[in-house]
C-alpha cells in the first residue's frame, strides 16, 4: 500500500474503446432467460429455495433493523451527523455488518473474491467505488466495514434498509435542493479532515446506476478535500447478470427474484493502490476525479463516458413517453447546445415549409436549423437519425425529440408545438399523428392516447384548434380525471408552501371561510466566503462555486391562508411534497385552533399522519398578536379614508402592553391584554360578521361575503339611514351632533311608500355595514374607556383589510372615543390564530435568542392560482385558488433599538414617506424600474460559470418588476413604502434566486486597488498639518462615498476607465456645501478626545479603505476607541462585517496603529444585524448595542446616502453625531436645493436630551 498512484495531471496510457452504440447508453440492461434449462432451474428454485431464502432474509433483516434502532436510541439527526459513534454503538455496527453479510449469503452471494488490501482511514479517508450498477452494491459496503456512504436522501425512507443506512452515519444528498452540492462537499471536507474517528467515507462517484459497460462522469464531491483516496473496483462475473439495475431494463422485483433463484452469485472487489493527488490535482478537483476514473477504467478494462445523472433524467423522460430514440436524446441535447439552437418554434415553422414532406436531406435539415450544412455538429446530429445508411431522415422524429428536450412548463404551448411537429397537413391530421401529439403533449402512453379516440365518433378534420375546442379535449380531460387522486394541483413553479421538505412543525387555524397553515422549516442558503482566492481557483467554475460560496443553515416561518373549501387539496399538496419529513412526523401532533379544528381532525390525520392537539382560539389570537407586534415593523396602522395617506403605520413600541383586541368573526369577542400571559375576555356582542352576512343574504341577492362588501362599496347609506339633519334640518348644536351623523339606521325605510324591492341593494348593504360597524365600535370604545385602554386592535374575518369595513370601524371609534381611544388594524391579522397555535411550545421563536424579520421575497398579499385545463382537472366552481402568504426569516441574534436615540418612541428612520409623497413615490418606483436591468446584468456577471444564472436573473427581474407594479397600485401593501423598503426588496429577491452577493468580485477588485493605494495615502496624510489633515479626512470619506454602484449616474462614471479616487475628489461640491457643518466638526476636534466612536460604514473599496479607515486611524491616535458597524449580510457594494474583518486584518499588516488597536480591542468590527443599504436604528443587533453602551459611545458617525440621507437625516441622539454623504441622485439633490454631488456634512455637537 506504500505505492502511490500518480498521474501528474495526465493519463498517458490509452483506454480501451467500445462500439459507439454501447457507449451512447450505459443505462440499458437486457435480461431474459433464453435456455429451457435456465427456465426449469428458475422455476424449481422459485418453489423450493426462494421461500426459505426470503424467510431467512426477512428474519435477519428484522434483527439487523432492531439492532440499528437500539443503536440509534437517544440520538437525533444532528447527533448522527455531527459526531462519530463510539463505545457500544460502534461495536454494534460491526455486529450489524456481519448480520447483513449473512443476509447476503441467503441472497445467493456465497463467495466474494477480494483482491488487494483496504487502506486505513488515515491512509485514505475516502473510498471510491465504481462502477455502481445495483442495490446489491450494498454487499461491498458491508465487507468494507460499513463505512459512511454518500447517498441520495430518499434512501433514508427505504423500509428496514433506511434505518440500517442511517446507522452508517451517511452523508445525504438532496437532489431537488439547489444548495445540496455545497452542503455535501462541506460535510465531506469536514469528515475527511477531522481528527475524530469517523468511519471512512464511501462514495459511488457516478451518482447513479449503469450497466458497467463504461465509467460515466465522476461527481467532484469526493475530490474537493484534496485527500488521498482508494479506488475500489466492483465486478459481478456471473454467467447471467441478474444484479444490474438501470433505467432501461428489468425492475427491482424481477432482479431480486432472479438473483434469489440462482444457486450462487459471485462478486469481486479489487482494492487499487491509494491515489495521492498532486498539487495540481488538489487545486483542480475535476482533473483529480478524471484521473482516478481513468485509473479505475484501466483496471476494469472498460472505457469512460461523459454521461452523468442529469442525462439519465432526460432518458427517463423519453422512456416514459415511449420514444424509440430515448438513449440518443442526451446526444441530441448536447449537439443542439453546441450548435446554439434555442428557438424550437422557428424550427417547427421551417419544417412545415418542406413541401409537407416528412423526409429531408442534410441540406434541408440545415435549412430548418438555420445553420450551415458544413457544420460538423449539424452533420453529427443529422447522422443520428439516418437509418440503413440512407442519407435521408424523418424530420418529425427530430422535432419530437427536440420538443421533449425543451419541454415547457405551459402544457398548451407544448401541445401546440407537438401538433405542428407531427402534422403533415396543418388543416387536418391522421389518427396516428393525433395519437402521437397527445402522447407527447399530455405525457400519456400511446395506448391511453389511442383509447381517447375510441370514445370519439368522428375525427375527420382534426387539428390543434379542434383539439382545444372539441370532443377530444373533453375525452382527454376525462382520461386525466380517472388518473388523478386529487381534484386540484398547485403548480410547482409558483413559490408557495415553500421548503416543505425541511418542515419541522405544523399548526393550523381552520375557520368557516378561511384556513391558515403555519410551519417552521430549516433553509440552506449560499453565503459568501470572503477569504482570498488565487487565480487558479477562480478559473475553475465548479471550484469557484465551492469556495467562494459557503452553505449556511437558517430558519423560516411560513404562514399561508386559503379558502377552507380547498383544505383537502392543500393538505394533499403538503403530503406529496413532505418527502422524507412525513415519516419523521408520523405519531407526532399538529397544533390546531378555530372551529374547524374539530370538524377536520380525521382529515388532517389521514393526510399528514399527525394527531391533532386542539388549542383555545382566543389564547392563540393573543399570542399571535403579541408576536407580530414585537417582530414586524409597520405591522399596526390606522385607516382614514380619503386622507393622504389613508394608511398611517404606527411605530413599534418597546412595550406593547396593555391593549385591547377585538376579534370580529361571526360574533364579536373583546379581550383585555395586560402581558404575555395575562388576558381576559371582558365582553362581546352577538352582532358581528355573521349578522352582516346573514342579513345581507336575506336583504340582497349577494351570495358571498366579499360580494356583499363589494355591493356595499357602491351604495349610499343616506338613502336609507335617517341622519340628524333629516330630523333637525342641520346640526344639533346643543348636543354637539353633526348633521351627517346617523340618527336611525334604516330609519327612512319605515315611512317609505315604495316597496322594499325598489330600494337599491347596494344602499341596503352599505347601511347594514354601517349599522353593524357602529354597534361594534361603540361597544369596543366603551370597554376601552372603562379599562383605560388607549389602543384597540381589530381583527377577524369581518375586516380582511377591506377599506370600507376599516373606515366604518375607524369612524365609530373616532366618534365615540373623542380622541382618547385609537382604532388600529394589523397587516397580517388573518394569521393571528395560526401564529398563536404554532407558538404554543415553539422554542424556535425564543425572542431572547433570536429575532424575526419579514421575508419580502416570500410574502405575498394575494396569489391567484389559475388551474390550467391541461395541467389538472377543472374544479367547479371555481377554477382558481387564491392564497395569501407570509414568510419570516430568523436572525440568529435578537435586535433592539439603539440606546442613544433621543426620542426612541417617535423615531422614524425614513426621511421620506412614499405612501404620502406621491411625486417621490412615482419617481423612485420608476427609478428602480429603470435600474432593474443593471441588477440583472450584475447578477449574471457575478456567476459567470453558472448555467442557470441567466435564467435565475430573469426570474428576479420579472418578480421585481411585478412587485414594483403592485406597489405602484397598492403602496401600503408591505407597510411604509420608502426608498429603504424598495432597496431591501431587491436584496431579498436576489437572495431568493441564489445571488447572495452579486457585487462580490467587484468589491474584491476595488478593495485590492484601494489597498494598494493605502500606504501612500497614509504617508500623505501624516505629512499634512493637523487642521488640513482633518479636513482632508472628511473630504476623503466623501470621495470614497462616491463609489456607489447603487447610484445610476455614479455607476456610469465608475464604468469608465480611469475614474479613481482622485477623480472622485475632484467631483465633490465646492464649499460651502449644501449642509456644511465641517467647521463645527473641526472646532470640536480641537477639544477633548471622544471616549468611543461608533461608525456605521457604507461601501467597500475606496470608501472603507481610503475614507473610513484613515478617519478611524485619526480617532485612534487621539485615544478614542472605535467600533466599525457594518451590515451582517450583503447589500449592493456595501461592506459586510465578515468582509470588514478580513480588510482590517490586511490593513493591520501595513499599519502599526491599526494593528495595535486590533490587538488591544480598541478597534472592533461588529455586525448590525441588517442587510440593506439603509439603516433602521430600531432593529440593531443587541450584542452591538451592549458593546456600544459598555464602551460609553459619545460619537456616532453615519456615512453614505442610505444611512445618513434616505434614513436618519432628522434622527436625534443623546451623544454627538456626524452625518456625512454625497448626494448621487440629481432629482433628489434638486429637491433638497442642491445639485448632483452636493455634500451633506451635518454635525450635531451637543447631546440632546
Amino acid at each position: 500500500m506504500e505505492k502511490q498512484c500518480k498521474m501528474n495531471g495526465r493519463l498517458k496510457d490509452s483506454l480501451p474503446s467500445i462500439p459507439s452504440d454501447l457507449l451512447l447508453n450505459p443505462f440499458v440492461h437486457h435480461l431474459e432467460l433464453t435456455s429451457t434449462l435456465d427456465k426449469i432451474k428458475t422455476a424449481l428454485l422459485t418453489v423450493t429455495f426462494l421461500p426459505l431464502r426470503v424467510l431467512c432474509i426477512g428474519l435477519l433483516l428484522s434483527l439487523a433493523w432492531v439492532l440499528a434502532c437500539v443503536g440509534l436510541v437517544g440520538l437525533d439527526e444532528n447527533d448522527v451527523r455531527c459526531k462519530p459513534l463510539t463505545g457500544w454503538r460502534r461495536s454494534l455496527r460491526a455486529v450489524i455488518s456481519k448480520l447483513v453479510r449473512l443476509l447476503m449469503v441467503f441472497g445467493s452471494f456465497h463467495t466474494v473474491k477480494v483482491k488487494g488490501r483496504q487502506a486505513t482511514q488515515r491512509e485514505a479517508p475516502v473510498l471510491i467505488l465504481a462502477p455502481h450498477s445495483s442495490f446489491f452494491d450494498a454487499l461491498p459496503v458491508v465487507l468494507l466495514g460499513s463505512p459512511s456512504i454518500v447517498a441520495k436522501a430518499e434512501t433514508a425512507n427505504i423500509p428496514f434498509f433506511g434505518k440500517l443506512i442511517n446507522y452508517t452515519q451517511p452523508v445525504y444528498v438532496w437532489r431537488d435542493d439547489p444548495t445540496s452540492r455545497q452542503k455535501t462537499i462541506k460535510e465531506i471536507v469536514n469528515r475527511a479532515t477531522s481528527k475524530l474517528e469517523w468511519p471512512q467515507i464511501l462514495i459511488f462517484p457516478e451518482g447513479t446506476c449503469t450497466n458497467r459497460k463504461c465509467l460515466i462522469t465522476f461527481k467532484l464531491g469526493a475530490f474537493y478535500p484534496g485527500v488521498p483516496v482508494q479506488p475500489v473496483c466492483i465486478r459481478y462475473p456471473n454467467e447471467l447478470d441478474t444484479v444490474t439495475w438501470t433505467w432501461e431494463g428489468p425492475g427491482a422485483l424481477k432482479l431480486l427474484w432472479l438473483t434469489l433463484t440462482r444457486w450462487n452469485s459471485t462478486c469481486e472487489i479489487e482494492f487499487l493502490p491509494v491515489y495521492k493527488p498532486s498539487e495540481e490535482e488538489k487545486n483542480n478537483p475535476k482533473l483529480f476525479a478524471n484521473n482516478v476514473r481513468n485509473v479505475m477504467a484501466k483496471a476494469l478494462q472498460i472505457p469512460v463516458s461523459d454521461y452523468n445523472y442529469s442525462d439519465t433524467l432526460l432518458i427517463k423522460k423519453a422512456v416514459e413517453l415511449n420514444l424509440p430514440s430515448a438513449s440518443d436524446l442526451v446526444k441530441v441535447q448536447k449537439l443542439r447546445h453546441k450548435i446554439g439552437l434555442n428557438c424550437l418554434e422557428l424550427e417547427v415553422q421551417q419544417a412545415s415549409k418542406l413541401l409537407n414532406k416528412d423526409l429531408c436531406s442534410l441540406e434541408e435539415f440545415a435549412k430548418v436549423l438555420n445553420v450551415s450544412a458544413g457544420n460538423d455538429a449539424v452533420q453529427e446530429l443529422f447522422q443520428l437519425y439516418v437509418k440503413n445508411g440512407v442519407r435521408i431522415i424523418n424530420i418529425r422524429e427530430y422535432l419530437l425529440d427536440s420538443i421533449v428536450i425543451n419541454m415547457k412548463s405551459k402544457t398548451e404551448e407544448m401541445a401546440r408545438l407537438a401538433f405542428e411537429a407531427v402534422s403533415s397537413d396543418p388543416t387536418r391530421m391522421s389518427r396516428d399523428e393525433a395519437v402521437q401529439a397527445l402522447k407527447i403533449s399530455l405525457k400519456m402512453s400511446e395506448e391511453r392516447a389511442d383509447r381517447i379516440f375510441d370514445k370519439i365518433e368522428s375525427v375527420s378534420k382534426f387539428n390543434y384548434d379542434s383539439f382545444v375546442n372539441g370532443k377530444v379535449k373533453e375525452a382527454a380531460s376525462a382520461s386525466i380525471m380517472t388518473d388523478k387522486t386529487n381534484p386540484i394541483e398547485l403548480p410547482d413553479n409558483i413559490r408557495v408552501f415553500d421548503n416543505l421538505r425541511n418542515a419541522k412543525r405544523f399548526a393550523i387555524d381552520i375557520g368557516g371561510s378561511l384556513t391558515k397553515i403555519a410551519y417552521y422549516s430549516t433553509t440552506s442558503q449560499r453565503t459568501v466566503f470572503y477569504g482570498p482566492l488565487n487565480k487558479d481557483e477562480q478559473e475553475e467554475a465548479s471550484l469557484e462555486e465551492a469556495l467562494v460560496y459557503e452553505i449556511s443553515e437558517g430558519a423560516r416561518l411560513h404562514f399561508i391562508k386559503f379558502e377552507t373549501r380547498f383544505i383537502s387539496q392543500c393538505l394533499d399538496f403538503i403530503q406529496q411534497h413532505l418527502v422524507n419529513t412525513r415519516d419523521h412526523m408520523l405519531g407526532k401532533s399538529i397544533k390546531a385552533t378555530g372551529g374547524g379544528a374539530y370538524k377536520y381532525t380525521e382529515l388532517i390525520h389521514d393526510k399528514l399522519g399527525l394527531s391533532v392537539d386542539k388549542e383555545d382560539e382566543l389564547s392563540c389570537l393573543i399570542k399571535g398578536c403579541n408576536f407580530l407586534l414585537r417582530n414586524m415593523t409597520d405591522e399596526a396602522f390606522t385607516f382614514c379614508r380619503n386622507a393622504n395617506p389613508e394608511y398611517m403605520f404606527m411605530k413599534a413600541q418597546p412595550n406593547i402592553f396593555p391593549y385591547m383586541l377585538v376579534n370580529i368573526g361571526s360574533g364579536v369577542s373583546i379581550l383585555k391584554v395586560e402581558s404575555e400571559d395575562k388576558y381576559e375576555r371582558i365582553g362581546g356582542t352577538a352582532t358581528g360578521g355573521g349578522t352582516f352576512w346573514g342579513l345581507g343574504k336575506l336583504l340582497t341577492s349577494a351570495k358571498g361575503f366579499d360580494e356583499l362588501l363589494d355591493l356595499a362599496e357602491k351604495g349610499d347609506h343616506r338613502n336609507l339611514d335617517m341622519l340628524v339633519k333629516d330630523i333637525y334640518g342641520g346640526d344639533y348644536e346643543l348636543l354637539g351632533l353633526p348633521g351627517d351623523l346617523i340618527a336611525s339606521s334604516f330609519g327612512k325605510a319605515m315611512h317609505a311608500k315604495k316597496d322594499s324591492s325598489e330600494y337599491s341593494e347596494a344602499d341596503i348593504a352599505r347601511s347594514l355595514l354601517f349599522t353593524i360597524s357602529n354597534d361594534i365600535g361603540q361597544i369596543a370604545c366603551l370597554y376601552a374607556m372603562m379599562y383605560k385602554m388607549p389602543r384597540i386592535y381589530f381583527g377577524g374575518y369581518f375586516l380582511r383589510g377591506h377599506p370600507l369595513s376599516m373606515h366604518s370601524i375607524s369612524f365609530a371609534i373616532n366618534y365615540w372615543g373623542r380622541g382618547e381611544v385609537q382604532a388600529l388594524f394589523l397587516r397580517h391579522e388573518g394569521y393571528l390564530g395560526a401564529i398563536g397555535a404554532f407558538l404554543k411550545g415553539a422554542e424556535e421563536c425564543d425572542s431572547d435568542k433570536y429575532s424575526w424579520k419579514e421575508n419580502l421575497a416570500g410574502s405575498a398579499q394575494e396569489l391567484n392560482f389559475t388551474i390550467e385545463p391541461f395541467e389538472t382537472v377543472p374544479v367547479t366552481p371555481p377554477a382558481n385558488l387564491i392564497l395569501g402568504q407570509l414568510e419570516m426569516d430568523r436572525w440568529e441574534h435578537p435586535v433592539t433599538s439603539l440606546p442613544f436615540l433621543a426620542d426612541p418612541d417617535n423615531y422614524i428612520p425614513d426621511t421620506v414617506d412614499l405612501n404620502k409623497d406621491t411625486e417621490a413615490r412615482d419617481y423612485w418606483i420608476q427609478c428602480f424600474r429603470d435600474a432593474t436591468g443593471k441588477y440583472v446584468d450584475r447578477a449574471i456577471q457575478s456567476q459567470p460559470h453558472s448555467e442557470t444564472a441567466e435564467k435565475r436573473a430573469h426570474k428576479f427581474r420579472d418578480k421585481y418588476l411585478s412587485r414594483l407594479q403592485y406597489l405602484q397600485e397598492k403602496p401600503f401593501a408591505y407597510g411604509n413604502l420608502t426608498v429603504r423598503s424598495l432597496l431591501d426588496t431587491i436584496e431579498h429577491l436576489l437572495k431568493e434566486f441564489d445571488f447572495p452577493d452579486p457585487y462580490l468580485m467587484q468589491k474584491k477588485q476595488e478593495n485590492e486597488i484601494a489597498m494598494a493605494l493605502l500606504p501612500q495615502r497614509l504617508q500623505h496624510l501624516d505629512k499634512m498639518s493637523e487642521i488640513n489633515r482633518r479636513t482632508e479626512l472628511i473630504r476623503a470619506i466623501l470621495a470614497g462615498n462616491m463609489f456607489d454602484w447603487g447610484a445610476k449616474e455614479v455607476a456610469a462614471l465608475m464604468s469608465q476607465n480611469g475614474f479613481g479616487f482622485e477623480e472622485a475628489m475632484s467631483k465633490l461640491q465646492e464649499r460651502p456645501w449644501l449642509v456644511d457643518g465641517l467647521d463645527q466638526w473641526l472646532q470640536r476636534m480641537k477639544g477633548p478626545a471622544h471616549k468611543c466612536a461608533a461608525i456605521f460604514v457604507d461601501n467597500s473599496g475606496f470608501d472603507i479603505v481610503l475614507g473610513i479607515i484613515p478617519f478611524a486611524r485619526e480617532l485612534l491616535k487621539r485615544g478614542t476607541r472605535v467600533i466599525l458597524c457594518a451590515n451582517s449580510a450583503p447589500a449592493l457594494n456595501d461592506v459586510t462585517h465578515s468582509e470588514l474583518q478580513e480588510l482590517l486584518r490586511q490593513v493591520g499588516v501595513m499599519c502599526p496603529i491599526i494593528q495595535s488597536a486590533l490587538q488591544s480591542s480598541r478597534l472592533l468590527a461588529m455586525g448590525t444585524a441588517q442587510a440593506g443599504p439603509c439603516l433602521d436604528l430600531r432593529q440593531v443587533c443587541r450584542g452591538l448595542t451592549k458593546t456600544l453602551v459598555q464602551n460609553e459611545v459619545d460619537l456616532i458617525v453615519l456615512e453614505g446616502m442610505g444611512r445618513a440621507l434616505h434614513t436618519n437625516l432628522t434622527a436625534k441622539f443623546t451623544c454627538e453625531c456626524l452625518k456625512v454623504a454625497v448626494i448621487k441622485n440629481r432629482w433628489l439633490a434638486n429637491r433638497l436645493g442642491g445639485d448632483m454631488f452636493s455634500v451633506i456634512c451635518k454635525f450635531e455637537p451637543e447631546a440632546i436630551d
